[in-house]
């Protein structure tokens, strides 16, 4: 069963690897670690569908990126911005 992803679940990987940004190593790529972190966190909160495994919050993160125009730095403006994309950690 393929993860069904809403805009809350979007919100929340977004938000959670704007956080843990300083865990990439690189600073721009998320570590294996942080992946799987948010994959627990997201399965635990499914709703319906199938779980959120590594490699599907990569594709979406991935999707993601790629609807702003600048990429990460436009996502960042868009969280101080809104001010409202929290996780529960």
């Amino acid at each position: 069963m393929n993860a069904v992803w809403n805009p809350e679940d979007e919100d929340f990987l977004v938000a959670y690897l704007v956080e843990h940004r300083a865990e990439f190593g690189d600073g721009s790529n998320p570590k294996e670690k942080t992946w799987e972190a948010i994959s627990r966190l997201l399965s635990d909160i499914r709703v319906k569908g199938g779980p959120k495994t590594v490699n599907s919050c990569k594709r979406k993160y991935s999707q993601v990126l790629s609807s702003f125009p600048r990429g990460a730095a436009s996502i960042n403006e868009t969280i101080l911005a809104k001010g409202n994309l929290q996780y529960d950690s």
